[in-house]
């Protein structure tokens, strides 16, 4: 995932506090997201709620769904 970060306020602070605050919450993240082992990719975007941040998830399963595969797959 590219997050592109600006900021235009506190320009006191010194902008590695604001990297190290981001690589502490990027890193929970990872975490969290490595700690899932989903064995269904569902294809079909309606099964699930998604925000702006799924564009490229839902462009990828539409992908597998063009290659022909089925609702679900299967990792």
């Amino acid at each position: 995932m590219f997050s592109p970060i600006c900021k235009n306020f506190d320009k006191h602070i010194p902008i590695q506090a604001v990297y190290d605050f981001n690589r502490k919450v990027f890193e929970e993240d990872r975490a969290l997201v490595e700690a899932q082992k989903p064995e269904n990719l569902p294809l079909d975007p309606t099964l699930e709620a998604h925000v702006m941040a799924d564009r490229s998830s839902i462009a990828y399963r539409r992908a597998l769904r063009g290659m022909g595969f089925s609702q679900f797959f299967t990792a």
